[in-house]
């Protein structure tokens, strides 16, 4: 095909051609459509790109060729591009005769005669399947990393957050906004979190923070946040500037996760340590009752009667330990207190009353008692022979 063209037809400028330039080039063609002759140039490399032995006859046959879901858009840019101006850029797709799909990106000049009208329109398509597959499987790879880096934070319980310093816009995760009970419509900033913080916490945490972003260093604190609902919860939040901009801080990165549990079981075992550590106490009060008493009755045999004794403190201690210090059942604190008498139980000695909860404190020293009444009995009462029966009841 002819490139020629009279010279009573040309612009003041003639633009050189494309095509010695880029010729030779794989995966880049350049072409030619002459608008007013409806006649098209293509180079070899550009034939190759389409899968053809020879250029379509008309812009027609080219329009053919795009893809059909993009030839549409295509065929209405067209005009668009020749009404002003005098350069155009485009992407789209292409089907070769063998059904293979390429993307292709095109660019070029836009010549004019004198009275504006187009002469012709000169360009390159650039064939850019593989660039836009593998940016295609980038951002899948993209999607899929941070799918699992949420899975990791809500796991974890651990909602990340992104803070332009400058505009004081931030970006949240989800389960940030689940945190403090917001819609993910609210858009995000510092100053909103702020809002969250407890009254309490807030003054402390502002100072942390800003002071974090002028040193550069981490800011890392233990706050509470209140929820929409008002439900309060323990915080961690970490985060440090990760970009500057003519020596001031731009931007900075963190994280929160939430503590509440961490920090209400760290509560609930000083509670119990307390708890542990005074009921200690009562127990060694008590067994030193126990001595000083035994040693002022009878001390000739205080050793094997102060086993007895300590191993009745052991039997009720036992039993409070089974039902966590919530109290027993006096029904099973007799018996447990009886037991070396357990083969008399129900033949002469006789328990009877209502199912019973004591509390711990009373429990100790009832059941020390019981143990006392039941030795005196075996000892010196009426289980000291072999007729003699005991009743104990309760109401």
């Amino acid at each position: 095909m002819s490139n020629d063209y009279p010279d009573d037809c040309l612009g003041k400028a003639e633009a050189p051609s494309l095509s010695p330039a880029l010729s030779g080039f794989k995966g880049i063609g350049t072409y030619e459509w002459l608008v007013d002759e409806d006649r098209l140039v293509w180079s070899p490399e550009l034939m190759a790109i389409y899968g053809v032995d020879r250029a379509p006859d008309t812009e027609r046959g080219f329009s053919d060729r795009v893809h059909p879901e993009d030839r549409t858009r295509v065929e209405a840019e067209t005009p668009s591009f020749m009404g002003e101006g005098d350069a155009y850029e485009d992407e789209f797709r292409i089907i070769r005769p063998d059904g293979e799909v390429r993307v292709v990106h095109d660019r070029g000049l836009i010549e004019r005669f004198e009275n504006g009208a187009v002469r012709r329109m000169r360009g390159i398509n650039i064939d850019i399947t593989e660039l836009r597959q593998n940016q295609l499987k980038t951002e899948a790879d993209l999607r899929e990393s941070a799918a699992r880096l949420q899975l990791a934070y809500e796991v974890a319980d651990i909602y990340a957050w992104d803070l332009d310093l400058r505009a004081r816009r931030s970006v949240w995760s989800g389960g940030l906004y689940n945190l403090l009970g917001l819609k993910e419509a609210d858009p995000a900033s510092d100053e909103l979190f702020f809002r969250h913080v407890h009254p309490e916490d807030e003054h402390r945490l502002r100072a942390c923070f800003d002071e974090a972003i002028v040193s550069r260093t981490t800011f890392d604190e233990v706050f509470r946040v209140v929820r929409t609902d008002g439900e309060v919860r323990a915080v961690v939040g970490k985060g440090r500037v990760i970009e500057e901009l003519d020596g001031e801080p731009a931007r900075m990165i963190g994280v929160n996760y939430n503590v509440t549990d961490r920090i209400q079981a760290l509560e609930q075992n000083h509670l119990l340590m307390q708890e542990v550590n005074h009921r200690f106490k009562n127990v060694l009060s008590l067994t030193q009752a126990i001595a000083r008493q035994t040693m002022l009755t009878r001390p000739d045999d205080f050793l094997d009667r102060f086993t007895a004794r300590v191993q009745a403190l052991a039997a009720a201690q036992d039993m409070l330990v089974h039902n966590r210090w919530s109290g027993v059942h006096l029904g099973a604190l007799v018996r447990s207190q009886l037991a070396h008498m357990e083969d008399l139980i129900d033949r002469r000695i006789r328990l009877s009353g209502p199912r019973l909860k004591i509390k711990a404190d009373a429990a100790q020293a009832l059941g020390m008692a019981v143990h006392e009444l039941a030795t005196n009995a075996g000892k010196h009462g009426a289980l000291s022979n072999d007729a003699g029966k005991v009743d104990i009841s309760w109401r």
